[in-house]
């Protein structure tokens, strides 16, 4: 009997610390990150198996892998264009739906919580933040890696992912300040740290976009938010006075982020053909884009405006997984204006192009019925629930450029955030 009990404890032991560490196996390259996620996968299935513990499907469950499947019909559809080394991709990337469901499960069922997420999380985007510094100030991180192209990854080298995955991460990592009960002098200087170290490991990341995503989730804590919506006020201003003098007194940095350069730089360098913009290389066993020249502001419509073009060949069902670029090149022939990259950085834009308008309304269906709990999300507005709507409306703001969420990096985290932000259903029926 006590030995039966031991085993359970362990096995539930071991559980929680693959999911626990799931932050930090994020900061790792892309072959690490699939090992990891299939094994926490099947041997959480394999726990919840063991010990009799029923695994439930919801409403969004449902949804998650009708997407799924319907990428797989799709690329089946048109495997003559991609052939069936993308059915077997997409036969895979149901991977993306088992980790989520696995998630949702661990949580319903109450094995894991948000507490030691939140700590772990705190502490991996800190260092981070803090390596990107170190980055900046000797030519190298901590790990003798130094910037790649004006670019400032840490830890991740030549995947120019840091910024991504502190402002994906941020908000996980802030509401460690509800850990501390007393609202005291060492608590607004915790809140104070954290967003400025964060938002500033953005910043120096030279991540654009991931910077801009952030300052918008922080004004939306401020509009949303009952208590320390002053402090986050002031932290917003303060944010963005220093990243205003760092942009001032860093060349680097004042390149990627002034507009007036920006706009110089369109005048004067003006993209070139197509063939030339975008290079492939495999980096840690990942794909990495290799930009011969400066991505400009306005190369992110082309490939949105791309992305509409491609959308138009098949709109019902899509031309399946990772078809995106295939598809471009083959229309470039017969249009010029087109911007072809390896996905079309953008969620929805992805999911037209890939799953047809049948993907996108599903996925639509998912989000009008999670955001159908939003008053109640503000009323237990002092919980992590209010943390993870901010997660939601970020990552899936529908004019921001986005990675693949097909693709084992950005979509590990994808389908992650996903499935914490889900769980917002079960905090709120309990």
């Amino acid at each position: 009997m006590l030995n039966n009990i031991k085993n359970n404890i362990d096995k539930i032991s071991l559980v929680k610390i693959l999911f626990y560490i799931y932050p930090i196996v994020m900061l790792r390259p892309s072959g690490y990150i699939t090992v990891y996620v299939t094994f926490l996968t099947i041997y959480s299935f394999y726990f919840l198996y063991k010990n009799k513990i029923k695994i439930n499907f919801f409403f969004l469950d449902y949804l998650v892998f009708a997407i799924l499947i319907l990428s797989i019909l799709s690329t089946l559809i048109n495997v003559q264009k991609s052939g069936y080394f993308l059915v077997i991709k997409s036969i895979l990337d149901v991977r993306f739906g088992l980790l989520y469901l696995i998630i949702r499960n661990l949580f319903y069922h109450k094995i894991i919580n948000f507490l030691p997420i939140i700590v772990i999380t705190c502490i991996s985007t800190i260092f981070l933040s803090f390596d990107i510094f170190i980055q900046h100030i000797y030519g190298q991180d901590l790990f003798g890696y130094k910037p790649w192209y004006d670019r400032y990854a840490g830890i991740f080298n030549d995947e120019a992912i840091a910024g991504s995955y502190l402002q994906k991460f941020a908000f996980i990592s802030i509401p460690v300040i509800l850990l501390i009960k007393k609202f005291n002098l060492f608590k607004i200087i915790l809140i104070t740290l954290i967003i400025n170290i964060l938002g500033l490991g953005i910043l120096m990341s030279t991540d654009r976009v991931p910077f801009i995503i952030y300052l918008f989730g922080m004004a939306i804590l401020i509009i949303i938010s009952k208590k320390f919506k002053i402090l986050y006020l002031i932290n917003l201003l303060l944010i963005l006075s220093l990243s205003f003098l760092i942009i001032q007194n860093n060349s680097i940095i004042n390149k990627r982020y002034l507009f007036i350069n920006t706009v110089k730089s369109t005048i004067y360098n003006y993209p070139k053909q197509i063939s030339n913009s975008f290079s492939l290389q495999k980096s840690n066993g990942g794909e990495v884009i290799n930009v011969n020249n400066s991505i400009l502001n306005d190369d992110y419509f082309k490939i949105f405006y791309s992305g509409y073009e491609v959308w138009r060949i098949n709109p019902i069902i899509g031309t399946g997984v990772k078809s995106f670029n295939l598809s471009c090149s083959e229309a470039y022939k017969t249009n010029n204006k087109l911007l072809c990259a390896p996905h079309a950085h953008n969620i929805y834009l992805e999911l037209l192009v890939n799953t047809g308008v049948i993907g996108i309304l599903i996925f639509l269906t998912y989000i009008f019925y999670f955001l159908k709990d939003f008053k109640n999300i503000l009323i237990n507005n002092n919980s992590i629930c209010l943390y993870l709507l901010i997660i939601f409306i970020c990552e899936l703001f529908p004019l921001r450029s986005y990675g693949s969420i097909f693709q084992t990096v950005n979509g590990s985290m994808f389908w992650y955030l996903l499935a914490l932000t889900s769980t917002i259903n079960f905090a709120n029926r309990n």
